[in-house]
């Protein structure tokens, strides 16, 4: 997992030529569909199973969740899961269970306690929290970053908005580096005060507001806002 992922990782900004695009983009798109089905079956499956266990107050080591880790366990089978599966309602749990493997290489299972690498999973979550602190008055969508981050490089944070830094808009951009340096950069345990003065305080790639560039620098930014 940890080679495929650096095989495609590359630095944003960075000009690579890809081979044969037409494929990979077809293969890229059959994937997006078969997963987008898949969970929505899955999201199906387990609507009706919270509902029937609503409805017959069954217990959470019934028939459920033997039929829930069978279907799981076909899927895994087949190559289209791999992970750990939760179904809860409120403080109730009913059901819990690790597919696959955590680990490849050693061998280690999922299990219910196995942490996962979110990735860019986490820019949703980061969104949310920054809107949030905008409903609650204490962020405001068109300040700039230099009033919430005041050592912040000056002439980028006085640009550069909250709302900029949301849409991927801000001109912020990870430095050019090899992948290699990409890679061993991002193993690092770094502070927010290390990544916003070494990856995120470089000249901007085009003024604020002018376009789109999807920004991994961008949301360290707001996370160091929030």
């Amino acid at each position: 997992d940890a080679h495929r992922h650096r095989t495609h990782m590359r630095p944003e900004g960075r000009k690579t030529t890809p081979r044969g695009p037409s494929m990979l983009v077809a293969d890229h798109v059959h994937r997006h569909r078969r997963a987008k089905l898949f969970f929505r079956i899955l999201i199906a499956c387990l609507a009706v199973a919270l509902n029937s266990i609503a409805q017959s107050a069954c217990s959470p080591a019934g028939g459920f969740n033997r039929n829930l880790s069978r279907l799981m366990a076909r899927y895994h089978a087949i190559g289209q899961f791999q992970g750990t599966v939760l179904v809860a309602r409120g403080d109730d749990i009913f059901f819990e269970q690790g597919f696959g493997e955590a680990n490849r290489e050693w061998g280690n299972p999922n299990g219910i306690d196995t942490k996962f690498r979110l990735g860019s999973v986490t820019k949703s979550i980061t969104a949310t929290l920054a809107l949030n602190l905008v409903d609650e008055g204490l962020v405001d969508l068109s300040g700039p970053v230099s009033r919430y981050l005041p050592d912040f490089r000056e002439d980028v944070g006085a640009k550069v908005t909250i709302r900029h830094l949301l849409t991927h808009s801000s001109g912020i951009a990870l430095p050019a580096m090899s992948m290699d340096e990409y890679w061993d950069f991002f193993q690092r345990r770094l502070s927010t005060d290390d990544i916003l003065e070494q990856i995120c305080s470089g000249d901007l790639r085009f003024e604020p507001g002018d376009r789109f560039q999807y920004s991994s620098a961008g949301y360290m930014v707001l996370g160091a806002v929030i």
